[in-house]
């Protein structure tokens, strides 16, 4: 699933996928395909682009994946390893 609200805030701020590649050092496909679910995020990554790019937003509120708070075992496992 793809990380709706940090998508959401992005656009919402003006804030480009080169943007955010830029300040994370990787190809703007890479970005995309973290944004869309593709692929997640580092740890390291989460707090660049809250530091660099959105410092005013709750972490915790940018990277919640919809998937993650299902009650569903089997969801819930998928993003706890």
């Amino acid at each position: 699933m793809e990380y709706r609200n940090l998508k959401g805030e992005l656009a919402k701020n003006n804030i480009s996928n080169t943007q955010v590649a830029e300040v994370l050092g990787v190809h703007i496909n890479t970005v995309a395909n973290k944004l869309d679910g593709r692929s997640s995020f580092s740890i390291e990554e989460a707090f660049k682009i809250k530091s660099y790019l959105l410092p005013s937003y709750d972490l915790y509120y940018l990277f919640a994946r919809p998937e993650c708070f299902s009650t569903d075992q089997q969801s819930t496992r998928k993003c706890v390893s």
